[in-house]
């Protein structure tokens, strides 16, 4: 299987990185690759840089000229109602800062798109079967992205429904979007940094950042190896 992860960051990247003897890395397209195998898997890594439109573009050049049976997203992300450490496993992601409801769309949906976009169920399922082997303390729940880095439940929209929602970043919504269109499966996971409405936040997040991205390398490793 040809499996693609896209990185927000590249303290991300490095963590998965880590995990392997081998990694070849090259330029192509406009963009840097860093692939390894995995049982019968070829891996390849992608960093997209920070924020909505840096992760959708680089997912974009991607899939225009690679076609992976599995898109991921992993890295870090704020939680909520959840503890530093902790995994989340989308079951779906949204945006949480759009608006077009003057227009009858819901608030987090942009037109001509659904308001959720839903994970690939069969490596949803697998990956909780996998956390739940390593004893991870995880959450199966929402993502909900926007190009803010968030410090309370407060700055999001009453108007979202927060029914669920575990965690909160800046790309996972808009690299799901990307994939929707082009009909690619997807899925991501995310380990708690920091947690919102928290006063030590910005302490938690320098002091957990590269722990919580060490972690959810470690359990998409252990997804890897179980995909079919």
């Amino acid at each position: 299987m040809n499996i693609a992860i896209i990185f927000a960051m590249d303290s991300e990247l490095v963590a998965f990185k880590a995990l392997y003897d081998f990694v070849d890395t090259y330029e192509k397209n406009g963009y840097t690759v860093h692939q390894i195998k995995q049982e019968n898997h070829t891996v390849s890594m992608i960093q997209s840089g920070i924020g909505k439109v840096h992760a959708a573009h680089k997912t974009t050049l991607y899939l225009n000229h690679e076609r992976p049976d599995l898109l991921i997203n992993i890295g870090v992300a704020g939680g909520v109602n959840t503890n530093v450490g902790d995994i989340v496993v989308a079951k779906d992601v949204m945006y949480h800062d759009v608006d077009v409801r003057a227009f009858n769309y819901e608030y987090g949906q942009i037109p001509n798109a659904p308001l959720k976009f839903k994970a690939d169920k069969e490596t949803f399922t697998l990956a909780e079967d996998v956390l739940d082997k390593l004893q991870f303390p995880y959450k199966s729940g929402r993502i909900v992205s926007g190009d803010v880095f968030l410090n309370n439940a407060s700055q999001i929209n009453p108007a979202l429904d927060m029914e669920e929602v575990y965690a909160v970043d800046m790309e996972a919504a808009a690299i799901a979007h990307v994939a929707y269109l082009e009909n690619v499966p997807f899925i991501t996971l995310r380990s708690i940094s920091d947690t919102l409405d928290s006063k030590h936040q910005m302490d938690d997040y320098e002091s957990h950042m590269a722990l919580s991205a060490t972690k959810v390398a470690k359990a998409l490793k252990a997804i890897i190896a179980k995909v079919v």
